[in-house]
């Protein structure tokens, strides 16, 4: 009786083995999200290559305070960005702030709307006096 569901265990593999190896092949294709104590990475996409990553903070304290970033620049460039800290992605935009392992994977709220909120306003006010200010001698 256990030789026949061993056999059937066998062709199970047999079927399903190349359809798992192309998905797993599929996932290891993507960019992986770089780390490294502290840095906040800004993702680049170029046409036609893999994603360049670019440290804009360095001695970042936890994964909020890069969203936190990632929001500034979303709202000053007015488009979707993504950053990578500590080997995560982290996506703003429009609507909601997430973060996930790989590029594809499932993507978890980083912040609640109230929070959002507040976060933007604290980042608008930063952005106004940054704006006001007289740009700088040459």
């Amino acid at each position: 009786m256990f030789s026949r569901w061993r056999n059937r265990g066998s062709d199970l593999v047999k079927r399903t083995g190349p359809i798992l190896l192309a998905g797993i092949a599929a996932c290891s294709s993507q960019p992986a999200a770089p780390s490294g104590v502290g840095l906040c990475w800004r993702m680049v996409e170029v046409a036609d290559q893999e994603p360049d990553f670019r440290i804009i903070a360095r001695d970042v304290p936890n994964l909020e305070s890069c969203a936190a970033q990632l929001e500034g620049a979303r709202m000053m460039e007015g488009k979707p960005a993504t950053v990578a800290y500590n080997g995560h992605f982290i996506f703003a935009t429009e609507d909601q702030i997430t973060s996930a392992l790989t590029m594809n994977g499932t993507r978890v709220r980083i912040f609640e709307a109230a929070d959002r909120r507040k976060i933007q306003d604290g980042l608008q006010t930063l952005i106004d006096h940054d704006r006001a200010q007289p740009p700088p001698a040459t």
